[in-house]
């Protein structure tokens, strides 16, 4: 039986599914492709029907007939597993399967995002040369009551 090692994140275990190890992840992603065989099965079966035999053709012929398209979208849904090296690689701290399924656009996710005003004296802008960056931080200036 192999042992599975479980990380700490904050001082709290944390499974390797959320935390994107690869090895565990590579069985999640097969335990889901499992419950949700049109992901994979839907894009093979079109791929199929269009006479396209590679992961490269997908992107040129789909961008060809919709403008929408992004190629790019395409293949970062596909990296089930993160990126290991990507700054923001994809870890799954406090979320469930269910959470990642709604929620992660490797899986075709598209949550809706609500806009909030920040008021400017909350705000940090920051620039070089060209490139401005704003950080808000509402809780700065903040009172404890």
């Amino acid at each position: 039986m192999e042992r599975r090692i479980v990380k700490r994140c904050n001082g709290k275990a944390v499974s390797p599914i959320q935390n994107g190890d690869s090895k565990w992840s590579s069985e999640f992603s097969f335990s889901l492709s499992r419950r949700f065989p049109t992901k994979t099965g839907g894009l093979v079966t079109s791929a199929n029907l269009k006479h396209i035999h590679t992961s490269l053709e997908w992107p040129l012929k789909q961008s060809k007939d919709n403008k929408n398209f992004s190629p790019l979208a395409f293949y970062e849904q596909w990296l089930v597993e993160g990126h290991p090296l990507h700054p923001g690689a994809k870890t799954k701290f406090g979320l469930d399967v269910e959470d990642l399924i709604q929620y992660s656009p490797e899986w075709g996710a598209t949550p809706k995002v609500a806009l909030v005003a920040v008021a400017k004296d909350y705000c940090q802008t920051t620039s070089i040369d060209t490139h401005t960056v704003t950080t808000c931080t509402p809780w700065i200036g903040m009172t404890k009551e």
